[in-house]
């Protein structure tokens, strides 16, 4: 990967959040991301990931360029996929896991067809 190609990359994620975060109604959030060009070993699979404090309203996201261009064609899911982990993580209480994970996949899928984005 060049850094022309991963700066391209986070621009369009950049532009991506932009256009999500006012549909979400995070707008007030403290919403902070940042990009890292290595991934988890033991995660490969792993495009974004998503922190938050809803007390604060604050919340992260990392995105994961390597395996976002592996699949360039999925970087808006991926991106409204984490910032719906933001509702979705603080209607969880904290909670993780699988019912955690398919919930906000069915909001993430969920808006995508709404916006007739995806199938």
């Amino acid at each position: 990967m060049t850094d022309r190609e991963a700066k391209s990359v986070e621009a369009r994620i950049k532009k991506c959040i932009s256009t999500w975060v006012p549909i979400f109604g995070l707008s007030n959030w403290e919403l902070s991301v940042t990009f890292d060009q290595d991934r988890d070993i033991q995660d490969r699979d792993c495009a974004g990931r998503a922190w938050v404090e809803p007390e604060y309203m604050e919340a992260g996201l990392t995105f994961y360029i390597p395996a976002i261009l592996a699949a360039e064609d999925r970087l808006e899911y991926t991106v409204v996929h984490e910032l719906a982990h933001v509702l979705v993580d603080e209607a969880a209480g904290g909670a993780h896991g699988f019912h955690v994970e398919r919930s906000t996949t069915m909001v993430a899928q969920s808006l995508l067809r709404a916006r007739g984005e995806t199938k």
